[in-house]
């Protein structure tokens, strides 16, 4: 449950971890699903946001190194 304090984006992605877990579908699914979301809507960026959220998002999907703390949300 969420508060008036808790920002949009993490609101936004509770209700979409709620929404995809009650649909109970294989994770190489949702997996593809948010791909394609993301996809669109880099689409949708001008260049120079599309750029730096690719960089950001590319960071964001590395594994990381053993002993190194992983970043948070």
């Amino acid at each position: 449950m969420t508060d008036e304090s808790t920002p949009e984006h993490v609101q936004l992605a509770l209700d979409l971890i709620y929404q995809i877990e009650s649909l109970d579908v294989e994770d190489e699914v949702v997996l593809e699903a948010g791909l394609l979301v993301i996809q669109n809507t880099l689409h949708k960026m001008r260049r120079e946001d599309r750029a730096a959220w690719r960089y950001r998002l590319s960071g964001a999907l590395v594994m990381p190194r053993a002993g190194r703390k992983a970043a948070s949300c």
